[in-house]
């Protein structure tokens, strides 16, 4: 693949346009040579990625939309030059993400192994959002307003979804008091999505801006997913060599960053913020509850939680296994309650919004176990409850271990786990002996 030194992360962050461009002529400048850059990228690829459906008409709409670029005059109506910048910016986003869909797919193909390709994939995407950033402070900075789409967020959609959302939130709201104090959190939050993650629906489209955060998302999760199945392979396999030559374990490596973590974690969770702020982040968990309701307001505590489809949900499983990973690999108080969170919130969506629909969280709600175990030792549970339980205290961790997983007696859950993980244990023991024995075996005979 044809990748030049040119996509070393260090050089593209050295042409971080945050701070730097400071009016519209600068900006359609700086923003022209980039978009040069990304016109020529289709010449960079190998040619099985510039085969794949939508490489060229990528191409073609990035090359489009420089043309149209390079008569722009900047130097006249501030205001129609920005208008004319947003539409051409969505227009190159639109070929990018054609453009660089190819050159994730031959990524995949070499199952993640082409570092300097996956980098090239991520930083692309990760500019492109950078230069959009700058554009929407450009319209800020010049009281003009983006041209919006006809349908720009939860907050536009029609009354009886807006009905649904406010009877969803008293539902879980409890009190009157309660109620209002969260209708007054909740317009915090509104009015502080509205200058992030609004303003950037807003110039760019929802929908296009939901593409951007999933692609920036799922591309890094999958890169993670791969390289730690292969670390703990690896040290599986390690770990089987050093016990046969009496030496001690050596540490996992080959891990993606708790950076590279963090930041998939965080598009995926843009992504379920771009149609609007998510109420549930404003939720103690310990609403949450699996009850035998009727659905009747399925779809309202649905998009009570970020999901709008079954992509959003999907994102959510993701940020769900990567919050895991984030505790697991990299342990930490903010990290656990992370997992905590997340994790409960997933198994929640599944099997108390919407059990019997084909999705499952098996996975999720053993590990979110295993998190809550661990969170009990260490005192730091997405709730804000310390370790052990506390008298007279309804959101006591035992009281919501029980909540969450229905346990008459939480001391007999945990023994059961600990049974378990025994057994567990003593079976991994039994198969790393019979591969000893196995690899004995084979060695007395190529001695013979």
């Amino acid at each position: 693949m044809q990748v030049q030194a040119s996509h070393d992360r260090s050089q593209l962050e050295d042409s971080c346009t945050d701070g730097v461009i400071a009016t519209i002529v600068e900006f359609v400048a700086a923003f022209k040579s980039e978009v040069e850059g990304w016109a020529a990228l289709f010449k960079t690829l190998s040619k099985d990625a510039q085969r794949q459906p939508t490489a060229l008409p990528g191409a073609i709409k990035i090359k489009k939309a420089l043309v149209v670029l390079e008569k722009v005059d900047a130097e006249t109506s501030s205001k129609e030059a920005l208008l004319a910048c947003q539409s051409i910016m969505k227009e190159v986003l639109l070929g990018l993400l054609d453009v660089t869909f190819a050159l994730e797919e031959e990524v995949a193909k070499g199952s993640f192994k082409d570092d300097c390709a996956i980098a090239a994939a991520n930083l692309h995407l990760d500019k492109a959002v950078e230069w959009a950033q700058t554009l929407q402070r450009l319209f800020a900075s010049n009281e003009v307003e983006p041209t919006a789409a006809a349908l720009q967020s939860a907050e536009s959609l029609g009354p009886e979804i807006l009905e649904m959302l406010a009877n969803a939130a008293k539902k879980q709201g409890g009190s009157t008091a309660e109620a209002t104090e969260e209708d007054g959190k909740y317009t915090e939050s509104r009015e502080e999505w509205q200058n992030v993650d609004g303003r950037m629906g807003c110039l760019l489209d929802t929908e296009l801006w939901e593409v951007v955060c999933w692609r920036r998302g799922t591309f890094r999760y999958k890169c993670a997913f791969t390289r730690i199945k292969e670390a703990e392979e690896a040290q599986e396999q390690d770990e089987d060599e050093a016990e046969e030559a009496g030496e001690q374990h050596r540490e996992m490596t080959g891990l993606p960053s708790e950076a590279q973590l963090r930041t998939s974690y965080d598009a995926l969770r843009t992504m379920l913020r771009a149609q609007g702020p998510v109420r549930s982040e404003l939720d103690h968990p310990s609403v949450w509850r699996l009850t035998k309701d009727s659905s009747e307001d399925e779809t309202a505590t649905l998009l009570h939680h970020g999901i709008y489809s079954s992509t959003h949900l999907l994102g959510l499983k993701q940020q769900a296994e990567l919050a895991y990973w984030l505790w697991k690999y990299y342990p930490s108080s903010e990290n656990i309650k992370l997992a905590d969170r997340t994790l409960r919130e997933f198994v929640f969506i599944v099997e108390g919004i919407m059990p019997d629909r084909g999705w499952t969280a098996e996975i999720e709600k053993k590990r979110g176990k295993e998190v809550h175990l661990a969170a009990r030792s260490a005192g730091a549970l997405a709730d804000g409850t310390e370790a052990g339980p506390r008298c007279g205290d309804s959101n006591s961790t035992m009281d919501v271990l029980e909540e969450e997983f229905g346990s008459m007696d939480v001391q007999q859950e945990i023994d059961r786990m600990k049974k378990e993980n025994d057994v567990k244990d003593e079976q991994e023991k039994e198969a790393k002996d019979r591969k000893l024995r196995t690899r004995s075996k084979g060695k007395q005979k190529k001695k013979k």
